[in-house]
């Protein structure tokens, strides 16, 4: 997708991971994608005031992009290898129950944004249908309810977030694995870390 790369329009500056080309072609792409996202970051870290929708679709579309780089890379014959022949699984299960909780926060993402733009229509028509009427009062207390439960669901979903990324700085070190595996290992926690921050 050349169109996210041009949506970023930001210098790639930013750390490598230095994954092993002979590991996957597409080991390149997903170092550049990984890069560009940790660039977004950094700017929408800089700005004040909150991310206009803009922003928060491209650092949404760049994400989706580096996970089909990375479903690529985990597909490759070596990464399998790797992950079928690694003795000691508790490094991969932490990785892989990373990505689990990751996608059941994606998920609670989806239908928050889901359940915000239904209670937003009904409230538009209950908007136009009573026109001035003193029953809509009930309508807006209903929404303005809804709202509080959305930012208790948010705060939860953030605290949530903010412990992954506590357990991912103290998990088990990859250094005295096979080399494969532990670039593997890596690739997991960074895409862990760059979705988290996302995500928030």
């Amino acid at each position: 997708m050349a169109n996210s790369s041009v949506s970023f329009g930001l210098q790639y500056t930013a750390r490598s991971i230095s994954l092993p080309s002979r590991l996957h072609p597409n080991a390149i792409r997903f170092e550049a994608e990984l890069n560009k996202l940790k660039n977004w970051e950094a700017s929408s870290l800089s700005i004040t005031e909150p991310l206009c929708e803009v922003a928060i679709q491209a650092g949404l579309v760049g994400l989706a992009e580096l996970y089909n780089c990375t479903e690529d890379l985990m597909q490759s014959s070596t990464a399998q290898a790797a992950l079928i022949q690694h003795q000691n699984g508790i490094v991969v299960e932490e990785s892989l129950e990373r990505s689990v909780e990751l996608l059941d926060s994606c998920g609670i993402v989806r239908d928050l944004f889901f359940s915000v733009k239904e209670h937003v229509q009904e409230l538009q028509s209950a908007l136009r249908r009573k026109n001035g009427d003193a029953s809509i009062g009930k309508d807006i207390s209903r929404y303005l309810c809804f709202r509080k439960q959305v930012k208790k669901e948010v705060a939860k979903s953030l605290r949530s977030l903010k412990h992954m990324e506590s357990r991912i700085g103290s998990s088990h070190d990859v250094l005295d694995i096979d080399h494969h595996l532990a670039m593997v290992i890596r690739v997991f926690r960074e895409v862990t870390v760059i979705t988290t921050s996302v995500l928030r």
